[in-house]
C-alpha cells in the first residue's frame, strides 16, 4: 500500500525541472550555477536576475507567449543574429526560470539561448 503512495512523488520528483538537467545544456549558452533559487545571481547585497536571448520563427511568437508572458518579442538581430525571418526574444530569470527555460529548450527551433548584456 506504501508504494502506491510513492510513485505520484517519484513521478513528480522525476517531471520537475531540474538544475542540473538546465546546466550544460548544449542550447544554454550560460552557467546556470550563478543562478540561485529565485534565478537571481550576484553578491547578497545586490542580486540580480539575469537576462537571455533567442531567436524563434515569426510563426511561433503566440506560442512562446504562453511559455512566458513577459518576453520581450521584437524584430531586431539582437547579438545573437536572428534572420529576417526571426524574432529576437529576450527573456530573464526570476522565481520561474528553471520551468520557463525547461520549455524553451524542448523546442526544436531554439537553436541556442545566450546571456544578453545590455551596452
Amino acid at each position: 500500500m506504501r508504494l502506491l503512495f510513492l510513485i505520484p512523488i517519484l513521478f513528480f520528483l522525476n517531471c520537475h525541472p531540474k538544475m542540473q538537467d538546465l546546466q550544460g545544456h548544449p542550447k544554454i549558452n550560460f552557467d546556470v550555477s550563478r543562478l540561485d533559487e529565485n534565478g537571481l545571481k550576484g553578491p547578497a547585497s545586490g542580486k540580480t536576475t539575469l537576462s537571455y536571448e533567442f531567436c524563434i520563427p515569426k510563426d511561433k511568437k503566440e506560442e512562446i507567449r504562453n511559455i512566458d508572458p513577459g518576453i520581450q518579442i521584437s524584430n531586431s538581430r539582437g547579438r545573437i543574429g536572428c534572420s529576417k525571418m526571426e524574432y529576437l526574444c529576450i527573456g530573464s530569470t526570476g522565481k520561474d526560470y528553471k520551468k520557463i527555460l525547461s520549455q524553451l529548450i524542448e523546442k526544436e527551433y531554439i537553436r541556442r539561448i545566450d546571456e544578453t548584456f545590455f551596452e
